[in-house]
C-alpha cells in the first residue's frame, strides 16, 4: 500500500528543501537519530511526528500517508472542533458512523481496547492506523490531528477500500430510493434521523425534535413517516400510528 513510501516522501520533502537530517532535527524538534530511521523505513511514525511536518512545513498530512492530493497545505480552513483533542475528534467519527468500539476498531484491523485509548488520548494514533482511516473510511486526517478543514475529504477521491460517508437519509430504510419531493434536511434533522439507526425505533428522536422549529419537525414526522409506511409495505405489515413520537409535545 502506498503508506509504505511514506519514507520516501519524507525524505523527498526534506531534499526539496535542501535540508540535512539535522536541520529538519533543529525545525521540528524531532530526534535525529529516530528521523533517520523513518526514512529508512524502520521505525513508523506517531501521530505526534506527522503533525510536526503539518505544523512547522505545512505539510499535507493525508499526502504523506497516501501520496494523493497536495503535498503542502497552501491555506488552512479552520473549523470549530480545532479547540478538541485528537481523540475527542476520533471518537466523532466512531459516532458519525454509529460504530461500537469493537466495530470501529475491527473496521480498522485494531481492537476495542486501542479505541479506547485513543479517543481518552492515552495512546497516540501511528501511522498505520490513520492510513485506514483515510483509506476505509475517507477521513481528512489534518482534520482528526488539528482540526483543519471538514471531517471527510472529497468524497470522489478514489478508495482502496470501503466507501465515501453515508448520506443517513439513504441509510434510514437500505435499498429504498429518495422521494424526489421530499425536502431537503438540515443538519439537524439529518442527526434525527441518524438516531433512528441505533436507538429504540422513533421514539428516540423526540428529543432532538423538541429542539427543532415546528416546521423543521413537521418535515421531520413527513420524511420519517413515508420511510416507515414503505418499509411496513415492504414487509406486509399496517403500520401503527402509535408508533410515532408525539407530534405536540414540542
Amino acid at each position: 500500500m502506498s503508506k509504505n513510501n511514506l519514507h520516501k516522501r519524507l525524505e523527498n520533502i526534506r531534499k526539496n528543501k535542501g535540508f540535512s537530517q539535522q536541520k529538519i532535527s533543529e525545525i521540528t524538534g524531532i530526534n535525529q537519530s529516530f528521523l533517520s530511521k523513518v526514512e529508512q523505513g524502520k521505525s513508523i511514525p506517531s501521530s505526534d511526528f506527522l503533525l510536526v511536518f503539518y505544523a512547522k512545513l505545512d505539510v499535507n498530512i493525508n499526502w504523506l500517508l497516501t501520496g494523493e492530493g497536495e503535498t503542502y497545505l497552501e491555506r488552512r480552513s479552520r473549523c470549530s472542533d480545532d479547540k478538541l483533542a485528537s481523540g475527542e475528534r476520533a471518537k466523532k467519527i466512531r459516532d458519525y458512523f454509529n460504530f461500537t468500539q469493537d466495530e470501529f476498531g475491527k473496521k480498522l484491523n485494531v481492537n476495542h481496547s486501542f479505541i479506547s485509548r485513543i479517543e481518552k488520548s492515552n495512546s497516540a494514533m501511528g501511522a498505520e492506523f490513520l492510513y485506514e482511516l483515510n483509506r476505509q473510511l475517507n477521513v481528512n486526517i489534518n482534520w482528526l490531528l488539528a482540526g483543519d478543514g471538514p471531517m471527510f475529504l472529497n468524497a470522489e477521491r478514489p478508495a482502496t477500500s470501503g466507501v465515501a460517508p453515508p448520506d443517513p437519509r439513504e441509510a434510514v430504510q437500505p435499498g429504498i430510493q429518495k422521494n424526489e419531493e421530499t425536502p431537503e434536511l438540515t443538519p439537524d434533522e439529518i442527526l434525527a434521523l441518524k438516531a433512528i439507526l441505533t436507538k429504540p425505533y422513533l421514539k428516540s428522536i423526540v428529543i432532538m425534535a423538541d429542539n427543532m422549529s415546528d416546521e423543521a419537525r413537521s418535515k421531520l414526522y413527513a420524511h420519517i413517516e413515508e420511510q416507515k409506511r414503505i418499509s411496513d409495505l415492504k414487509r406486509g405489515s399496517v403500520p401503527d400510528d402509535n408508533d410515532m413520537p408525539d407530534k405536540k409535545r414540542a
